[in-house]
């Protein structure tokens, strides 16, 4: 029970830190707890009431000063830009290329532009975020009367979301939100060296749903983004990502599901191409609907394990 408590009593501390010191403090802050505890003959509840409120400890290591972005929050910023700003340049130009391949159309000057807007969206978006964890942080509530008893040693032992995976998720959204908006003709039917490109989206009237999938794209990955702060099972963390993870469902299940998103000269072009009859837009639709069934699978056991953890679990 002791070990319990301490090992989550520096957890609670090493939070409010910075990515750079979390080890080096977690070593040395057992290593005080339990010199204090030998040479001064004090109980575990003893010492850590002496050490205080974790979050005050936590703080003592640090500065003072007035951030927009804190020390504890610096390092993840910064690692969030260098991975995602490169990995969107990377991405754009990867399917400005297969464009250029596929239809024989580039040009410079787009790509360029939309480089520049997505680093500036990307930008805006992780650094408000970032700003905004940092103000929650700060604000969050004190009590004085700190007692080590109201350390939640539960939590430390639930099981919690993968920054990792939010990360990857987030990547894979960075991915469709620049294929939904520079090149959604690259889904479909594309025969390299022929320069043709059969689009499976009705490009006429595709404005609309694709004003729908960014919305849906952008709430998924605010869900995806909020997991990389907050990354306990509790009732509150999951009931949220829970609500986000519905409506950004809910979004592309009504959009991939409608037939007038397609190319409504979809049977004909394939069959301009030599497809057999098979290849109809039927057969398309058909594969969108599938497309969504797996989607409301994959939805339906990432919430199953969300309300399992975060409710069940608490």
């Amino acid at each position: 029970m002791n070990e319990n408590l301490k090992n989550a009593y520096i957890s609670e501390v090493i939070k409010y830190l910075p990515l750079s010191l979390k080890e080096d403090i977690r070593m040395e802050l057992s290593a005080n707890i339990d010199a204090q505890m030998e040479n001064e003959n004090m109980s575990l509840e003893d010492v850590l009431l002496d050490l205080g409120h974790p979050k005050q400890l936590a703080y003592s290591y640090l500065d003072n000063k007035e951030y927009v972005i804190g020390p504890r929050y610096k390092e993840s910023y910064y690692q969030t830009l260098k991975l995602l700003i490169p990995l969107i340049w990377t991405i754009i130009i990867a399917l400005d290329l297969i464009s250029f391949i596929f239809t024989g159309d580039y040009s410079f000057s787009e790509m360029f532009e939309s480089l520049n807007q997505a680093t500036f969206v990307v930008f805006t978006y992780v650094t408000i975020g970032f700003i905004i964890a940092e103000k929650v942080n700060k604000n969050q509530d004190q009590n004085k009367d700190w007692h080590p008893s109201q350390i939640d040693i539960k939590k430390h032992s639930q099981k919690s979301w993968s920054r990792s995976s939010s990360y990857v998720g987030i990547i894979f959204t960075i991915l469709f939100l620049v294929i939904i908006n520079r090149f959604p003709h690259l889904i479909g039917i594309n025969v390299i060296g022929e320069n043709t490109n059969i689009p499976f989206f009705n490009l006429n009237d595709f404005d609309t749903y694709k004003t729908w999938l960014n919305i849906a794209l952008i709430i998924s990955a605010t869900r995806l983004f909020l997991r990389i702060f907050f990354t306990e099972y509790n009732k509150i963390n999951s009931s949220i990502s829970f609500i986000l993870n519905l409506i950004s469902l809910v979004i592309v299940l009504a959009i991939i599901l409608n037939p007038n998103l397609l190319n409504p000269n979809l049977s004909q072009e394939l069959a301009n191409l030599g497809f057999p009859e098979l290849f109809s837009f039927n057969f398309i639709h058909n594969l969108f609907r599938l497309a969504g069934l797996i989607i409301f699978i994959v939805f339906t056991i990432d919430s199953y394990k969300e309300l399992k953890y975060g409710f069940y679990n608490n």
